[in-house]
């Protein structure tokens, strides 16, 4: 049998992306084979399969063998990443070694940035449009802006317009706002996108 799988979710940007992939060809394989999946067998190939197995909204713990579901909630994103990205064996290399916080924010953000500056660079994006609250994806390199509306989440989208240097603008996939330009010596893409409720 042939799969073929298409990827929309960039590389190394902390955002899944390989992990779906990968869940998506052990499911195709799965229904060939008539067997069920079970969390063990999925986190002995990635810690992130079992939340991906879960779909929606999530709080994840442990090494991923906690996946709490939550109510969904619509929220509107922007999404800024540089060309760069973060070797998540390194991000949690040097997570382990790092002095640990608490409190809503990703764990590995602190030691990322460390490791790539031009997340940095992203979140100063979005401090500088007024959106002081962005928090890394994965172990990075993108940077994620939640808002509760579509409007707040377009004016900021417009706003950052103004703050690219060198801009291209155009659509992503299935329509998809997206902008390329130069922030602070970094190329930095924005994608402007929404949470669905897939569960």
């Amino acid at each position: 049998a042939n799969l073929t799988i298409y990827k929309r979710i960039p590389l190394g940007k902390g955002m899944g992306g390989s992990s779906a992939i990968l869940y998506a060809g052990v499911c195709a394989l799965a229904k060939l084979k008539n067997v069920q999946l079970d969390t063990r067998f999925l986190l002995s190939i990635g810690s992130d399969l079992p939340v991906i197995a879960t779909g929606g909204h999530c709080r994840v713990e442990g090494i991923g063998e906690v996946v709490e579901k939550l109510p969904y909630e619509k929220k509107y994103l922007l999404v800024a990443f540089p060309p760069t990205s973060v070797n998540s064996k390194d991000a949690y290399k040097a997570y382990d070694e790092s002095e640990k916080s608490s409190g809503f924010e990703n764990d590995l953000e602190s030691v990322s940035v460390i490791l790539n500056g031009d997340i940095a660079k992203a979140k100063a994006l979005f401090a500088k449009i007024g959106v002081p609250n962005s928090v890394m994806t994965g172990s990075g390199s993108g940077v994620v802006a939640f808002f509760d509306d579509k409007e707040k989440r377009d004016k900021a989208f417009e706003v950052a317009k103004g703050e690219l240097s060198a801009l291209e603008c155009g659509k992503y996939v299935d329509d998809v706002p997206v902008m390329k330009g130069i922030f602070g010596g970094v190329e930095l893409t924005v994608v402007a996108l929404e949470t669905t409720d897939c569960a």
